[in-house]
């Protein structure tokens, strides 16, 4: 891990894979919707690498499909996740010590996601931060999917603040990518959906292996340890 250049005055968080472990309950969702439309599943490690990017372009990718049966796939998907609901959905472990810590210390904080916005509040909530972000940004609120950085401008923008004094925190090259486009500077966190290879690749300005290390990173001073992070 390096130093940040300067200090930010606001984080913008990915959700999925990077505050929330959602992996399970996303792969199961697409096995589900993949045999209720009749079409062969790719594997897991398939599945993983289009997380981060919305539903319609994942099917898109995964299966070349037209669009009548990428839109009976997504609704398929969809059903299934509702009907799952959110009650397996945990935080990575210290990701709600280390948010509520960013609060503490006066960073404004927000969160950038290419999940549905009725989803998004829904998990937020049943995690117990939603109160910690200012501004809480979902596929609908832009028109371009991850990397482009419309996504990720329209949170800064709501904030009133310059992407120079954000940091975008992520766990796929994505969320990487699109930090860059739009300016800012970049913390890939390798726990998520994307490996440490795939994530050094596109050259965040930092790279991140465990909660404890936003400690020196942003200089919160909790005093965690790799054994207390649960």
């Amino acid at each position: 891990m390096h130093a940040l250049p300067s200090r930010p005055t606001a984080i913008v968080f990915d959700f999925d894979g990077t505050l929330a472990d959602t992996r399970a309950i996303i792969v199961d969702s697409y096995r589900e919707a993949f045999a209720r439309v009749g079409i062969e599943c790719p594997g897991e490690q398939e599945i993983s690498a289009t997380i981060g990017i919305p539903l319609a372009s994942a099917f898109r990718e995964l299966t070349g499909a037209d669009e009548e049966l990428i839109d009976r796939a997504v609704e398929a998907y969809r059903d299934v996740f509702r009907l799952r609901g959110y009650e397996k959905v945990d935080a990575f472990p210290g990701m709600i010590q280390i948010v509520h810590a960013c609060q503490t210390a006066g960073f404004r904080m927000g969160i950038a996601s290419s999940r549905s916005n009725q989803s998004l509040g829904g998990m937020v909530e049943h995690l117990g931060i939603a109160d910690c972000f200012e501004v809480i940004a979902s596929r609908e609120d832009a028109t371009n999917d991850k990397p482009h950085p419309e996504l990720l401008l329209s949170v800064i923008s709501r904030m009133g603040l310059e992407p120079r004094q954000v940091l975008m925190i992520g766990d796929t090259t994505f969320d990487i990518e699109m930090g860059h486009a739009a300016g800012c500077l970049t913390c890939a966190v390798t726990w998520g959906n994307h490996n440490r290879t795939k994530l050094r690749s596109v050259h965040p300005t930092v790279l991140v292996d465990g909660a404890e290390a936003f400690e020196p990173l942003l200089g919160l001073g909790l005093g965690l340890r790799n054994d207390s992070l649960r």
